[in-house]
């Protein structure tokens, strides 16, 4: 019969679990989303695993266009290798079908962009990316008139995107006619 850890070393096993079947980039916040929704560490015990994970190696903070991002290291790895049976299988079944259940929401967070600002002359500017990594992919920037119209833009841009770019690419490509 396995032993099953608690307090601290759980904690950081369960976050080292869940970025391992996250495997991408990922923010603190969609780490936490998945281990709040399951009810399995409380928003302090979370900061004070990743913290520590992070300062021993474990897990490393990236910066990328979305915010930081978090993976789990090669230390992190073989020190979920060694200890990871020590969560209960029914846990890291619960996070990985969570997991399975946020991946699209994970990946257009983190894949695709939005910010806007207003203009010193009225209206604003909506700036909408897609990108991998830290590499951009697509990127068009729009001036708007009002912010009702800038927010339902940005709204719209993850649910529409790759309308917008497939488009694009489709005029782009056709032969010039003479």
């Amino acid at each position: 019969m396995p032993n099953f850890v608690s307090g601290l070393p759980k904690h950081k096993l369960l976050i080292l679990y869940t970025l391992s079947v996250i495997d991408r980039d990922a923010t603190i916040d969609h780490v936490y989303r998945v281990l709040f929704e399951l009810e399995l560490l409380s928003y302090f015990d979370f900061r004070n695993a990743i913290v520590d994970l992070e300062e021993d190696g474990f897990v490393t903070a990236v910066p990328r266009p979305f915010g930081q991002s978090y993976r789990i290291t090669a230390d992190g790895r073989q020190s979920l290798a060694l200890f990871g049976q020590a969560l209960p299988q029914s846990e890291r079944q619960r996070i990985g079908d969570c997991v399975a259940a946020l991946a699209d929401t994970i990946v257009k967070e983190t894949q695709l962009l939005s910010s806007m600002e207003e203009l010193p002359g009225g209206g604003f500017e909506v700036s909408l990316r897609a990108a991998e990594g830290a590499r951009t992919l697509f990127s068009l920037t729009l001036p708007v008139p009002t912010r009702e119209l800038a927010l339902l833009v940005r709204k719209n841009w993850a649910e529409n995107s790759f309308d917008i770019y497939d488009t694009i690419w489709k005029i782009l490509e056709k032969p010039e006619r003479t």
